[in-house]
C-alpha cells in the first residue's frame, strides 16, 4: 500500500520476528522475559522513528502513518467517512501517542540524568523537522488534519466548541449563551 522509507521494513520485520519468537517460547524465565520485554520495547521504538521521523514533502501518501490515518477515518460501520466530531477524538489521541514515542526516542528517559544542553538542543532540532505543522512529516499531516476537525467543530451549528467562549473583559465564560 505504501512505500518503505530508510529502515523502517528492516524495523517491522525485527519486530514481527521478535513477536513470533515470544508466541512460540512458552517456556521462559523471568530474566528472558525482562530480556525479551527490553527487545520488544526497543523495536517498537525503532519502528516508531522510523514511521515518524522522514519527510513526505509532496507525496503524503507514501507515508505508512498517513495510511493509518486514512483507514482511521472510515467509520467501519457505514463504510464511509468519519465526521470531524467521530474522527478529532481518535486523532488527538493518536497525536498524543505520536509524541510521548517521538520524545522517548529523543530523550530516552533511561538517560534522562545525563542529557545536558547539546541534547536538549538535538531534541530541538528534531522536533522542529518531524513534530511539528509545515514540517512536511507524518505529524504535520496529522497536526493539519487536527486542526481542520477544529475549525469544522468550531463553525458547526449546535455544537458545543462553536457556541464558548469569553467575555470582552475576560471575567466570564458562556456556554451556549449562558454563563
Amino acid at each position: 500500500l505504501f512505500p518503505w522509507h530508510g529502515k523502517q521494513k528492516l524495523a517491522a520485520t525485527r519486530l514481527w520476528e521478535l513477536l513470533n519468537s515470544n508466541s512460540s517460547d512458552s517456556s521462559s524465565s523471568s530474566s528472558s522475559s525482562s530480556e525479551r520485554t527490553a527487545k520488544q520495547r526497543t523495536y517498537v521504538l525503532r519502528l516508531s522513528q522510523q514511521l515518524i521521523c522522514h519527510k513526505l514533502h509532496h507525496r503524503p501518501f507514501s507515508s505508512g502513518l498517513v495510511h493509518f490515518l486514512a483507514a482511521l477515518g472510515i467509520n467501519p460501520e457505514t463504510n464511509r467517512l468519519c465526521t470531524a466530531p467521530e474522527y478529532s477524538p481518535m486523532l488527538s489521541s493518536l497525536v498524543y501517542c505520536v509524541r510521548a514515542l517521538a520524545v522517548e526516542t529523543f530523550l530516552p528517559a533511561s538517560q534522562r540524568e545525563a542529557q545536558g544542553a547539546a541534547e536538549t538542543q538535538s531534541f530541538l532540532q528534531q522536533r522542529a523537522s518531524y513534530l511539528v505543522d509545515g514540517s512536511y512529516s507524518p505529524m504535520s499531516i496529522m497536526l493539519s488534519l487536527l486542526l481542520y476537525a477544529k475549525f469544522i467543530a468550531l463553525r458547526t451549528p449546535g455544537a458545543i466548541a462553536g457556541s464558548m467562549w469569553w467575555s470582552l473583559d475576560r471575567q466570564t465564560f458562556f456556554i451556549k449563551g449562558r454563563p
